[in-house]
Parts: C-alpha cells; sequence; structure tokens
C-alpha cells in the first residue's frame, strides 16, 4: 500500500497513480478520486489516447496537465481492472425516455401518476413540475422579456449576456435563501452566490420546500434566452422539461467546486451535505427519512457527479464563463426528435453561436484549444 510520513508520525494513504492523497481502493488499485474518475471516463467511453513524448511522461498530482496515455497505462500498470468499471448508469435519461413518447397533448396534461416513493425522496418528480406550477398555461403566453434588451443582445456578446443571467440567479437566491441583511445581498458576488463561511448543513425537508422557486429560477433564465419568445408553446415546454435535471446536476456540481470541494456538496439555498461517509452533515434523521435511507437514496448520485463532474471542473480550472455557456448549450440541445422543424432550427444556430462565442474566448488563452 501506498503511503507517505506525516509530520506527526502517521501516515497517510496516497494515490498510486499520481501521488496525491489517496481516497481509497478504486477498481482495485489504491488512487485518488482524480484518477478514479479518470479511469472510469476513459473505461466506459472506450477513449484511446496517444502519447507525444514515447510514453516516458511523468505522472504527478503537481502537473497543471498530464499526459492522458502516460496516466491510463499507469492506472493499468498500478493494477487498475477495467471490468471493476460498471456500466454508465443513466440516471437522468431513463425518466425522460417516458415523457418522450407521450404525445403533445399528453406533456401538457397533469399526470395522475405518483412516484413509488414519498414525494420528499424523488429528486425531480415529473408530477412536481406538470403539478405545482402551470407551465402549460405560461409557457403558451408571450415571453415578458423587453425587446429592446433582445436587440442590444445581438449586439454584445452572447456571453455576456449570459453571465448576466447567472448573476441575476445568484441576486435572487441570495434574497430567497440567505439570512444576512439587505445590504449584503445588495451587492452582486458574481458568480458566488453565498460565502463558504454561511454554508449551513441542510436538510431534506427544506431542499423540497425550495424546489417551487429552484423551478421559477429556471424558469425566469429560459425566458431570458434570445428566440426563446419566438418558440411555440409546447416546445417551450418540452426543453423546460429535458433541461431541468441536467441543469440541477450541473449547477449543484458548479456550487461544489466553488465553495464545497473536496469535503462538501453545495446545494443552491446555501445548504450542504458532507461527502465523506465518515462524516454526518447534512444527512441527520428527520421525520419522514432515517441517514440510513438518505445515504441509499441519494448517496450513489452525489458521489458519481462529484466524480465525474465535480473533480473534472477542478482539475481543469472550469471557470464561469464555460459553465454559462455549457447551460445554454444543455438547454439548447434538449429533445431534437421531439422538437418542430422549426425549433430545431433555432436551437442548431443558438448553439453555434454560443460555440462561435466560446471559440473567441479561448482564442487568447494558452490551453484554449485543448479546452475548446
Amino acid at each position: 500500500m501506498s503511503r507517505i510520513a506525516s509530520d506527526c508520525g502517521l501516515t497517510t494513504q496516497i494515490c498510486s497513480v499520481c501521488g496525491a492523497q489517496s481516497s481509497g481502493f478504486h477498481f482495485s488499485a489504491e488512487s485518488c478520486a482524480a484518477c478514479a474518475a479518470f479511469f472510469r471516463r476513459t473505461v466506459t467511453l472506450n477513449r484511446k489516447f496517444v502519447c507525444r513524448f514515447k510514453n516516458a511522461c511523468v505522472i504527478d498530482h503537481q502537473q497543471r496537465s498530464m499526459c492522458r496515455a502516460c496516466r491510463y497505462e499507469k492506472c493499468i500498470g498500478q493494477g487498475m481492472e477495467r471490468h471493476a468499471v460498471q456500466p454508465r448508469r443513466d440516471f437522468i435519461g431513463a425518466k425522460w425516455a417516458k415523457v418522450h413518447t407521450q404525445s403533445s397533448a399528453q406533456l401538457v396534461k397533469p399526470s395522475s401518476r405518483r412516484s413509488p416513493l414519498p414525494d420528499a425522496f424523488t429528486i425531480l418528480p415529473n408530477e412536481f413540475i406538470q403539478q405545482q406550477l402551470p407551465y402549460s398555461d405560461i409557457l403558451e403566453r408571450k415571453s415578458s422579456v423587453d425587446k429592446s434588451v433582445i436587440k442590444h443582445r445581438s449586439d454584445c456578446s452572447i456571453l455576456e449576456h449570459l453571465l448576466k443571467e447567472e448573476a441575476k440567479i445568484n441576486d435572487r437566491r441570495k434574497i430567497l435563501y440567505s439570512q444576512l441583511p439587505i445590504i449584503a445581498m445588495l451587492d452582486s458576488g458574481g458568480d458566488f452566490p453565498f460565502a463558504k463561511n454561511i454554508l449551513r448543513p441542510g436538510k431534506l425537508r427544506e431542499s423540497r420546500e425550495n424546489s417551487r422557486a429552484e423551478l421559477l429560477l429556471i424558469y425566469e433564465w429560459m425566458r431570458a434566452l434570445d428566440k426563446f419568445d419566438e418558440l411555440p408553446g409546447i416546445d417551450r415546454v418540452i426543453l423546460f422539461k429535458h433541461c431541468v435535471a441536467h441543469h440541477i446536476v450541473l449547477e449543484q456540481s458548479y456550487l461544489t467546486m466553488l465553495l464545497g470541494y473536496p469535503e462538501k456538496w453545495v446545494f443552491p439555498n446555501g445548504t450542504y451535505c458532507s461527502i465523506s461517509p465518515h462524516a454526518n452533515d447534512g444527512w441527520e434523521d428527520e421525520p419522514d427519512m432515517t441517514e440510513e435511507m438518505k445515504r441509499k437514496l441519494f448517496m450513489p448520485l452525489l458521489q458519481q457527479s462529484f466524480d465525474e463532474i465535480v473533480v473534472p471542473m477542478v482539475s481543469m480550472g472550469f471557470t464561469w464563463t464555460e459553465y454559462a455557456a455549457l447551460k445554454a448549450l444543455i438547454f439548447w440541445r434538449g429533445g431534437p426528435h421531439h422538437l418542430t422543424e422549426r425549433t430545431r432550427q433555432i436551437a442548431k444556430i443558438q448553439r453555434d453561436l454560443i460555440l462561435s462565442a466560446l471559440f473567441d474566448y479561448y482564442r487568447d488563452k494558452p490551453d484554449g484549444a485543448q479546452r475548446y
């Protein structure tokens, strides 16, 4: 077992691949969370890498960019086993598959079906979206986005507009969830809706109560997108329902990277739960659910999101601009097979505009070509 000596005479486990602090055995080898996530992605996506330096690169966690070919070979050399990687499970797509097979009328019709789990246990209940907010009526109405704003937007950077909308979301979350004085709430914090020192352990009941507000924030963000007001009502419903789960996971992952890494998973309401199996913050028993039940239901998804989204974000130095662009790309990618031809054309144009803006954003950055 790989170890290093600490100042107090104890030993600390280290990653056998890159030398960082180990988080345990992954795929039959002792490694850190980053190397485990890298190996999992490489295997599940069947990626092939080629070394440019004769397969003799040094793999060390202190390096900014490690050779992926040599890193993978070292993972294998240290005993990681490909067959130990479980097939990818689509926690999100499976839920939406049933929705996408329904007719247009069914998409906007409130459902009487209920989840086999209690409402508080469901991460994103379809019934909650349909019953709690009258989206079929709201989305049919003309968007209230100021036409002058849309006109101005064509003359400025699309990324700049997306960043402004993200700042608005953060300001609204401060007002909704923060217990700070009003003057502090009015001080825009950019990509930080909360400070680390005011995060508090979360409760499942509290997150459930805030679900409606979070859905409304996503809806307001969508309404501010260029060309959204030109879409038919049914297409708005499809795009909304397709993007909500993805956006929730992406937003929480980004907040975790900013405020919680490497120990806490951060929620949009300023609360958190511990990622470590040895810490109890945010997992305490509640009247309608025990700690054991909460961990069984939610820890696998949080851990997978942490390994496959948060860790790579930290590793690459994921920026606020990239986050805003990715969020918009996810929205405009949604449900292409069930959208009208006109909406598909608008979505493609918007994706191309965002990618073009990202290309310009990366142009002057040293690692821009690799990131793009």
